[in-house]
């Protein structure tokens, strides 16, 4: 049924236009209902595959899907991704989505992401090989972002490092953030190095609801053993960290990611939080992994930002074992407390 709305909605943006008349949204709109009746107008195995990739990929309007949240069901629903270029030296992408489960929970977001990119003047270099000692060039990413996510069932088991079972209750929860970030790389070197930084407005709703057997949770906790139950929250949360993903040594490629944040409420609910996230991944294939682009929003998986395209189904094979260390700390001064 997806499949035919999509397809419905692709025909419908796409009427030939006289070429002149013609804006960049409208010739991507006509480009991807081409291919979409390309590739699903026929029926197979084969032609199955190739729909289904089309559909959760293809830009500018494509099905997205995925988990919101544990227990609250596969969420589906249509995504949207453009592009604009203002000029040679800055590139904007920016993408709006809205996801559904059939439990009743929902996201909803847009998304922008500017990349100045400014002309590099070429360098002469001496040597047998030139070139070979330059590092390749990476450019800041600017991003700006609003959301919505409403989770009808959750779960609460008790603060502590030992909940128990007999605990276990049902929540809600609707969280509203808008704000920015920044990520700024420090030189081209080999430790990709990067500071991050950002600025966000949190606007929470949590509720209580009992499912089923399991009691809703305003039944077995109270403000004073579940800090923030019952209430509206709203916080502004300011973000520094530091990231490196240095070159591959030798089999291995590590990442490394710290980040403070303050989360600052009038509410007696104002805390710090520290994040460590240390990886190391074993290829087992290749010593390339391939992802998206530092500059891509959420919904985009273009390849550079001159090819808008998705990469293409592949039968290359990368296979990895990665060994990951993860640690968050949080703590509230006298007189505040950090909300559940």
């Amino acid at each position: 049924m997806t499949r035919v709305l999509l397809c419905a909605a692709l025909l419908a943006v796409a009427t030939p236009v006289a070429a002149q008349d013609e804006s960049a949204i409208h010739a991507e709109l006509r480009r991807e209902a081409e291919k979409v009746r390309e590739d699903c107008g026929m029926f197979g195995v084969k032609a199955v595959a190739s729909c289904a990739f089309t559909l959760a990929t293809a830009n500018p309007l494509h099905v997205t899907f995925g988990s919101i949240a544990p227990g609250n069901g596969l969420a589906v629903g249509p995504a949207f991704v453009g592009h604009h270029t203002p000029g040679e030296s800055l590139r904007m992408t920016w993408s709006v989505d809205g996801v559904a489960a059939p439990g009743g929970s929902w996201r909803a977001g847009a998304y922008v992401n500017i990349v100045p990119t400014p002309t590099r003047l070429p360098t002469v270099s001496f040597g047998d090989s030139p070139g070979t000692g330059s590092a390749s060039l990476v450019y800041p990413v600017y991003s700006v972002f609003a959301q919505t996510t409403s989770l009808d069932r959750l779960f609460f088991f008790g603060i502590g490092p030992s909940p128990t079972e007999g605990g276990r209750s049902v929540w809600t929860m609707r969280q509203t953030m808008v704000g920015g970030s920044a990520l700024v790389p420090v030189g081209p070197g080999a430790l990709g190095l990067a500071l991050t930084g950002g600025i966000m407005g949190r606007f929470i709703r949590v509720g209580s609801r009992a499912d089923g057997s399991t009691p809703g949770m305003a039944s077995l906790y109270s403000p004073a053993t579940a800090p923030g139950l019952g209430d509206d929250r709203r916080f502004a949360q300011f973000s520094e960290g530091i990231r490196l993903v240095p070159r591959a040594l030798g089999p291995v490629r590590p990442s490394y990611r710290v980040t403070f944040d303050q989360f600052v409420s009038g509410e007696a609910a104002s805390f710090n939080r520290w994040t460590v996230d240390l990886t190391h991944e074993f290829p087992f294939y290749r010593t390339v992994r391939p992802g998206a682009r530092e500059g891509n929003t959420p919904n985009d998986c273009s390849v550079s930002m001159s090819d808008h395209s998705c990469p293409a189904p592949s039968r290359n094979r990368y296979g990895a074992v990665s060994v990951r260390a993860y640690t968050v700390g949080s703590n509230a001064r006298t007189g505040q407390s950090v909300p559940f």
